[in-house]
């Protein structure tokens, strides 16, 4: 059972048997549940919960009230009951019509929420939640630091929608810093199978994994064009994304594309590059397309509906139903005044860091 659930939501369970043990009580209830939910913090649901006045020490309160203490120091392993195990088949049901195949945090509450009959919903009702209002922020929201890369994935939407990646078609992303995440996760959505990430960065490449990656290539450790052509049987990528920025890979990344293949240029490359087009481009009839922010339609047409503004809308309803997660690509978070720090960090070793964000939020220096 438990291969359902995130490194998050299996630290609820065990911190739920934690509470139950400091409690003196022999099981794990949903009140336990609901005070690891609590205590661990895990934002954004954690902001939510505050907003409904629902903080770990009123809650834990309310269930001593309710339950009473037990005889602590002689609970060495309490279980769950069955209501329990019955919010944990919920939020499975619930992470997956959001779009997961993992039970986070957020799924367990829904759970709770849902099941409408455990000590933690009486509680939850006594202290005047408002149940389905509480339900209907936590499936519709956007953490504003989510909410941070919507320009970013715009720009890529548009790459993907003008390359024309369908489905079973085969691509490639070159570079997988922010650019080459979303576009592994927008050609994933799009039907390419496979997707291969090729990079020089372990890390870049393991994050490549969560981002939808079904292959990944070390390009300094490993022969490319051979995995590529054991990978395709032969046939090369039918769709290649260069994002690296660097002009001195296009003439390399060229020719991991098929004949009659797309090689997309996303990355902004500035400098001149060398290529031999009678036999990279005109003999291979491959087709080259620059693809840019500014390439976005300025306004909308039955033609071409997808502004800028509509990608950024889908991007944000893809994140309200769990359909894209990007929590994995924030690396670290420094407050405003601390961004020379942050600069000083990538300038020192930028392929160990993805997604840095300043936080502007209600911070004083």
């Amino acid at each position: 059972m438990f291969d359902r659930f995130s490194e998050r939501s299996a630290k609820v369970f065990v911190m739920a048997q934690e509470e139950a043990k400091d409690l003196g009580h022999s099981y794990v209830g949903t009140e336990h549940l609901l005070l690891a939910i609590l205590k661990l913090n895990d934002k954004p649901l954690s902001n939510i919960l505050e907003r409904y006045g629902l903080t770990y020490a009123r809650v834990k309160n309310e269930v001593i009230s309710i339950v009473g203490l037990g005889m602590r120091g002689f609970i060495m392993s309490p279980q769950m009951t069955p209501r329990a195990r019955k919010v944990t088949e919920i939020a499975f049901e619930e992470a997956r019509m959001m779009g997961s195949d993992k039970i986070d945090p957020e799924h367990l509450l829904l759970g709770i929420l849902r099941e409408g009959e455990g000590i933690a919903i009486h509680i939850l009702k006594k202290l005047n939640v408002n149940i389905q209002a509480l339900r209907k922020e936590i499936t519709e929201n956007v953490s504003d630091e989510d909410a941070t890369f919507h320009a970013l994935a715009s720009t890529v939407m548009n790459s993907v929608r003008l390359s024309k990646v369908t489905l079973g078609e085969s691509v490639g992303v070159i570079g997988a810093g922010l650019l080459g995440q979303f576009a592994i996760m927008f050609s994933r959505l799009a039907g390419g199978f496979p997707v291969v990430a090729i990079e020089i960065s372990e890390e870049r490449l393991r994050i490549a994994k969560k981002s939808g990656a079904t292959e990944t290539i070390k390009s300094d450790k490993e022969d490319v064009s051979k995995r590529i052509k054991d990978l395709t049987e032969g046939r090369m990528l039918d769709v290649v994304f260069e994002v690296t920025g660097n002009p001195e890979v296009i003439p390399w990344a060229i020719k991991l594309v098929k004949p009659l293949g797309r090689f997309i240029i996303l990355s902004s490359p500035r400098g001149p590059t060398q290529l031999d087009f009678h036999d990279e481009v005109n003999a291979p009839s491959r087709v080259i397309i620059g693809t840019h922010a500014t390439s976005h339609p300025e306004y909308e047409t039955p033609y071409n509906p997808w502004t800028r503004k509509r990608n950024k809308t889908l991007f944000f309803n893809f994140l309200k139903t769990g359909i894209v997660k990007v929590a994995h690509l924030i690396t670290c978070i420094y407050p405003w005044y601390e961004a020379e720090k942050a600069y000083s960090m990538l300038i020192e070793n930028r392929a160990r860091a993805m997604g840095v964000l300043l936080d502007f939020r209600g911070q004083e220096k």
